[in-house]
């Protein structure tokens, strides 16, 4: 009984002394520059923001006393009622208010006139959403200078 103990505890431990040991997994070697980038200062043009998805382009011009918002409905149906908001650089949503807001037709252009609070202005802005309906349909960019 003792040497059926022993021969099953020294089969337990043994490996059969064939096995190799686990591969490390090799490193790439680089090829090529890889992936590179430059730091580049770009400038946006102060209160000027662009949307552009689904034939849905849109432009917002901030400018004193009101701000125009220029939508272009090339989407195949028609688009809601639009309505903006403003995501300021200190975390603070202020909604814009739409003059006269109306359904954009299927291939219709149509501009409106947009209000903000007195705090919202070109350089306070940190995000600007646009919205169709009630419907979020995401955030305007900034437009680049030059």
């Amino acid at each position: 009984m003792l040497l059926v103990a022993a021969l099953t505890f020294v089969a337990a431990a043994c490996t059969g002394g064939d096995d190799q040991p686990p591969q490390q997994p090799s490193s790439a070697s680089p090829s090529g520059d890889g992936v590179t980038s430059t730091n580049v200062n770009v400038q946006f043009q102060p209160g000027k923001y662009f949307y552009q998805y689904n034939n849905v382009a849109v432009t917002l011009s901030m400018e004193t006393g009101g701000s125009t918002l220029q939508v272009k409905n090339n989407s195949g149906h028609d688009l809601g009622k639009p309505d903006v908001y403003v995501l300021s650089q200190d975390d603070k949503r202020y909604e814009g208010t739409v003059d006269d807001p109306q359904v954009i037709p299927d291939g219709e252009t149509a501009s409106f006139t947009v209000t903000f609070p007195e705090q919202v202005k070109p350089d306070t802005v940190g995000l600007m959403v646009l919205l169709f309906g009630g419907s979020n349909y995401g955030s305007m960019k900034p437009v680049p200078a030059g």
